[in-house]
């Protein structure tokens, strides 16, 4: 258990750090395109994901993604945690 609390806080700081890193780079490179600032913001919702399975251990697991079409679509996530928001970003792009 105090392991857990370690690697939770852990997660808590990295987290922080990498939103206030991402949220200052982004902002610097604001004047680029859309399509060239995208797969960089992207990529603090990827290292989310990353921590949250490697300090927490936090598992994913994805039924129906053959069902995902390969066009536009519109999906509807149930709200259980903010993680899913991360998660989708990274799984459907682009993502608005």
């Amino acid at each position: 258990m105090f392991m857990l609390k370690i690697r939770c806080l852990l997660f808590v700081i990295a987290y922080n750090a990498s939103g206030f890193w991402f949220g200052l780079t982004g902002w610097m490179i604001g004047w680029l395109p859309y399509s060239k600032r995208y797969p960089y913001i992207v990529l603090w919702n990827s290292s989310a994901v990353w921590l949250a399975r490697v300090l927490v251990g936090i598992q994913v697991q994805l039924e129906g993604r053959e069902n995902i079409p390969s066009g536009p679509c519109v999906v509807m996530a149930k709200h259980q945690s903010q993680f899913e928001t991360f998660y989708l970003q990274t799984l459907l792009q682009p993502l608005c």
